[in-house]
């Protein structure tokens, strides 16, 4: 998956770049037909350009590091605006991404 977000971040307009993929769970419905039953995204990278290339954009680096890795940019930009950021995201290595495996692997051995 990627997402491309545009915003202002302090001012500046910029465009926040995230790419990684979905976990997702499928079911068959009766009739034969798959569906979602659940969908996570898990963050592997991202980035925070400046949509005009003159501009200064200065980011607070201790706020920054306080974000998770993978997310990182795009979360920094979301709080700055005033959304609340879910703690314990899914990112390559990290605690949230080895539950949801784990207990994707408990659902799929009961299916």
């Amino acid at each position: 998956m990627v997402l491309l977000v545009r915003g202002r971040l302090h001012g500046v307009e910029v465009d926040a770049s995230c790419c990684g993929r979905f976990h997702d769970r499928m079911v068959r419905q009766d009739g034969g037909q798959w569906c979602i039953l659940q969908r996570v995204p898990v963050y592997e990278k991202d980035r925070l350009d400046g949509v005009d290339p003159a501009a200064r954009l200065v980011l607070d680096t201790d706020t920054l590091a306080q974000y998770t890795e993978g997310c990182r940019h795009l979360t920094y930009m979301q709080a700055c605006n005033g959304a609340t950021i879910m703690p314990d995201l899914a990112v390559p290595g990290s605690a949230a991404l080895q539950r949801l495996e784990m207990e994707s692997a408990l659902w799929l051995a009961r299916a």
